[in-house]
């Protein structure tokens, strides 16, 4: 990773894009790095990662903002988004195919079958926009948020919005394409819900938690209810909870590749990527 710089985003396509975001406090700077896995399906034990050199690396200092969101919309384009910019680029020349401004800052995204959902810092709203165009096709209210509730991360699967809602809230919801809740996730061993994935082939969701004793990643089932862990058990009216493991700390974000059934993980300080079997 860059010298001086945190991680704050990254995202991965089933095809081995891997992309990384980060940014630095001093100088209010901030990358993106895009690398290229070895995926290998008839050798499963094999580590998918290996030292290497991205494929596209940028620097950015036009917006004097630290933070940034990066999407992977293809094997060429990538999206980002930095305070109220959100921006398409070509990975094969480092053009910039489109750019548009959104009325807030942004804190995360997501893409989903050519649209992007973008969430804005301290609202409750998830704006939609076409991913290639960049013009809003809608706007979701998320109902039923807590006080001090706020999105820290979005995955969106089978037309359903998982968020990761921080600070007091402290859970996961699963809302439809209205933003009503139709289930969410709890864990009261832990403060914080970090970041989400889903994994559609094998109908699972891994919640990265932290604010307890260390960071931990549960992988629940994805069937409907209510779900919950309290005291070291779990109280549980679907959303089983199948699996359970530590995870390095400063761990912030994780996502799955669904080819290969691995989970991925990237820490803030230092930018290590780990994988997991799922």
């Amino acid at each position: 990773m860059h010298d001086g710089y945190k991680v704050s985003g990254m995202d991965m396509l089933d095809t081995g894009r891997l992309a990384v975001a980060g940014y630095n406090d001093t100088s209010n700077c901030s990358f993106i790095d895009l690398f290229m896995l070895k995926l290998d399906p008839d050798s499963q034990e094999k580590p998918l990662l290996l030292t290497s050199e991205p494929y596209y690396s940028d620097e950015f200092t036009e917006f004097g903002s630290k933070w940034r969101s990066v999407c992977l919309l293809d094997d060429r384009l990538f999206l980002t988004c930095c305070r109220n910019t959100i921006a398409l680029y070509d990975s094969s020349n480092g053009d910039l195919v489109n750019q548009g401004k959104l009325k807030g800052e942004v804190w995360c995204m997501t893409t989903r079958d050519g649209l992007v959902y973008v969430v804005l810092v301290g609202s409750n709203k998830v704006i939609v926009l076409d991913a290639r165009k960049l013009r809003k096709k809608k706007t979701i209210i998320l109902k039923g948020l807590e006080d001090g509730d706020c999105p820290w991360d979005i995955t969106v699967s089978n037309n359903k919005l998982f968020i990761c809602t921080e600070y007091y809230g402290a859970r996961v919801i699963m809302c439809n394409s209205e933003g009503e809740i139709e289930q969410e996730y709890r864990n009261t061993q832990y403060r914080r819900a970090r970041s989400i994935t889903v994994s559609e082939e094998k109908g699972l969701i891994s919640i990265l938690w932290f604010g307890g004793e260390g960071r931990q990643v549960v992988v629940y089932s994805l069937s409907g209810g209510h779900s919950s862990i309290s005291g070291g058990h779990s109280s549980i009216s679907g959303g089983h909870i199948l699996a359970s493991f530590k995870v390095p700390d400063y761990s912030r974000r994780i996502r799955i590749n669904n080819n290969i059934n691995r989970l991925f993980l990237v820490t803030e300080t230092t930018g290590e990527v780990y994988e997991y079997h799922t």
